[in-house]
């Protein structure tokens, strides 16, 4: 039953979002993952490098070589996928 008879339904069905919400919730989860590594950074103190511009990347970076991560290059595959997805949905 339509909810509202003889008003159009401006929203897309669900199918149409769900590729959207999918991104929206990845990129938010790679930001949060972002600002736990600041948080950490600064919680350790850590002396900012020359060059240091606190993009995901200098974070990883930085925390790589202090040998405060498990697997930094699976870091860089999540940073990179994140740039992926980002991207797609600006040129959807």
């Amino acid at each position: 039953m339509d909810p509202m008879p003889g008003v159009p339904n401006s929203f897309p069905p669900q199918e149409q979002l769900q590729p959207f919400i999918a991104s929206s919730f990845y990129i938010r989860m790679v930001s949060s993952l972002a600002d736990g590594l600041l948080q950490y950074i600064d919680a350790a103190n850590l002396p900012l490098p020359k060059g240091y511009r606190g993009r995901l990347a200098d974070k990883i970076k930085l925390l790589d070589a202090r040998g405060a991560l498990l697997d930094a290059a699976e870091l860089n595959r999540v940073r990179d996928r994140r740039n992926e997805v980002a991207r797609a949905g600006s040129q959807g």
